[in-house]
């Protein structure tokens, strides 16, 4: 036997051999696969399915040996949760709740026996009850997610432990729009606070500074009123300014309005700041002024039927705020507009039903002509003296029609001339806040957008109705003397109102001793004006916040501008400002046309 011949079958078995070994390697891998995947399918089944009978599965043991509670129904209990501070309520045994409310009728709320509507038709109920007087609203109860009660219908697993005594716990008072639950009053209270207010930069009502944080420490305790007595004194004849030749014939009003004023100076710039407010003196002065008002509703698709729901609750609710020398009209608007009259119409009680069946009959469907219902309102007539006012909620996302911003923007204004003074809200953080703030801006009104939710929709609506509902003085205009070289923000200020004052920022020459300036307006049929004689040395100091509020007020007047011009150079001005003063660029995307 040759070499070769005795070496081969050697070769064959090492090859085999290695082969086999391979063979057994796939084995073993393909085995350690299967049991991992084995192993996750089983830990998936016992999670997601713990009720499933398999005896090894510990989670499942555990969530058999848990108390099982079913709820029957929660229902909101605002009385009973009242008394509940004063009295501790013991609980029920019985699980028959409305048979044992029944037969104690003191110590249960009638509610939890009565069937309850569903949240948001209370107020509708309200505005059509039957029982109520002519111009009369029966204020109804809102839903209030924190007062719920929680009943055991089925007690699966037996009391193992002793009843411990209960101890009522103090109520807390919330922060406004945390991130956390917060009593329904108190949230409510907060974002009509801050609809009545709005929420543009630099448009914040005087009422809404800390006076604790004041550098002079006088604050924390007294009204700007008290604190600013005498700082401000109406100016003699001398200083007088006469406007378009008139100025014998305007009735002055100095004794019935009062000017408060705070101040900021820069150390590093020529400039110092203040901020005006101006407010009528008393209810017994400057009556308030009958107004025709315009309540306008986007009814588009983009408006969900969701927060369509919650809007008809706000403007139910809204119908109460129209004072009874006031004369409205109710407008929704999708692709077309529609009325709920064909003219103003007095607030009795046979135009307060209809309105009501209008406002119930809005729905969610088509497109957006935003300039198209704009264009609509600036057909309504007006009267001479008397205040011309429109609500206007929408996201402001025009679809069909005109759809540039600033095209809208501008055509609406340069038609409006002032005239029409339109307050805007938005109810949802996505809208087109450029649309809303600059609409409102240069239109004496103000926008607001509600982010906390749809459910402070409702709240939101009254709060912005009320802020508007008591015109003192319309078509307000703003001069200051030549030689003050002041610049005062907004140029086309708001009306006044007796529930929002008249705010002012200014800049002036840090040397700037004296400050005079007019204020003119109509109360009725009379022309009115209102010299003031600021003296800055007196004027209290301020923090920094001032001259913020003046740069905000600046970029929004700069907007204005561009709107009116397609000039892009405001747009390089506003970025400058925001610069110079730390503020972030808004409506940064807008192109420069």
């Amino acid at each position: 036997m040759t070499r070769r011949e005795q070496t081969e079958p050697v070769e064959k078995e090492s090859a085999f051999e290695e082969i086999l070994s391979q063979i057994q390697r796939r084995r073993k891998q393909a085995g350690f696969v299967a049991l991992g995947l084995s192993l996750v399918a089983h830990i998936l089944v016992a999670w997601y399915f713990p009720y499933l009978p398999l005896k090894f599965t510990t989670h499942a043991v555990v969530r058999e040996r848990t108390r099982q509670i079913i709820l029957n129904e929660v229902t909101p209990l605002p009385t009973l949760v009242e008394r509940a501070v004063e009295k501790p309520v013991k609980p029920l045994v019985r699980t028959d709740l409305p048979a044992e409310a029944a037969r104690d009728t003191e110590r249960v709320d009638k509610s939890i026996i009565e069937p309850r509507l569903p949240p948001g038709t209370l107020g509708l109920e309200g505005v059509k009850s039957p029982d109520r007087k002519p111009g009369q609203t029966i204020a109804q109860p809102s839903w209030q997610p924190r007062q719920e009660i929680l009943m055991i219908n089925k007690m699966l697993v037996g009391e193992s432990l002793p009843r411990l005594p209960r101890r009522m716990i103090p109520v807390v008072p919330r922060v406004p729009n945390a991130a956390d639950l917060v009593y329904q009053a108190d949230r409510t209270a907060a974002v009509k606070s801050a609809a009545a207010v709005g929420n543009m930069p630099g448009n914040l009502d005087f009422s809404q500074l800390d006076l604790s944080k004041a550098p002079t420490g006088e604050g924390g305790g007294g009204g700007l009123a008290y604190i600013l007595a005498g700082t401000i004194e109406p100016a003699d004849a001398v200083n007088r300014i006469t406007v378009d030749g008139n100025e014998g014939k305007r009735k002055r009003l100095e004794k019935y309005l009062t000017v408060e004023a705070r101040k900021y100076v820069s150390r590093d710039e020529p400039y110092g700041y203040c901020v005006i407010n101006v407010r009528r003196i008393g209810s017994e002065v400057l009556p308030i002024l009958p107004k025709d008002i315009l309540l306008v509703q986007d009814c588009s698709a983009s408006i969900t039927e969701q927060r369509l729901h919650f809007c008809r609750t706000g403007w139910s609710n809204a119908l109460a705020c129209i004072n009874p020398g006031d004369r409205f009209n109710i407008v929704g608007f999708s692709d077309r507009v529609e009325r709920c009259f064909p003219d103003w119409t007095a607030p009795d009680p046979a135009a307060l039903g209809k309105a009501q069946e209008f406002i119930d009959g809005m729905k969610s469907h088509g497109d957006t002509d935003v300039y198209g219902s704009l264009r609509a309102l600036l057909e309504e007539k007006r009267v001479t003296g008397r205040p011309l006012v429109a609500l206007m909620i929408s996201d402001g996302l025009p679809t069909v029609g005109e759809t540039d911003s600033s095209s809208i923007i501008e055509e609406f204004s340069r038609n409006n001339k002032g005239a029409l003074s339109i307050f805007t809200m938005g109810t949802i953080g996505q809208a087109n806040v450029y649309l809303l703030d600059m609409v409102s801006y240069r239109n004496r009104g103000d926008s607001f957008v509600v982010t906390s939710g749809r459910w402070d929709i409702p709240a939101a609506v009254e709060g912005r109705m009320r802020g508007i509902s008591r015109p003192v003085l319309t078509d307000v205009g703003v001069v200051f003397a030549a030689a003050n070289n002041c610049e005062a923000l907004p140029s086309l200020p708001s009306n006044l109102y007796l529930d929002r004052s008249l705010v002012l920022f200014c800049r002036y020459p840090k040397n700037l001793d004296q400050m005079v300036f007019q204020i003119t307006g109509r109360a009725g049929d009379a022309e009115c004006d209102m010299v003031f004689n600021l003296d800055l040395g007196k004027t209290p100091e301020w923090n920094e916040d001032i001259r913020t509020r003046w740069a905000w007020q600046k970029i929004y007047s700069l907007m204005g501008e561009y709107t009116r011009t397609r000039n892009a150079e405001f747009l390089q001005q506003r970025n400058t400002i925001a610069e110079q003063y730390n503020l972030k660029i808004p409506y940064s995307k807008i192109p420069a046309q």
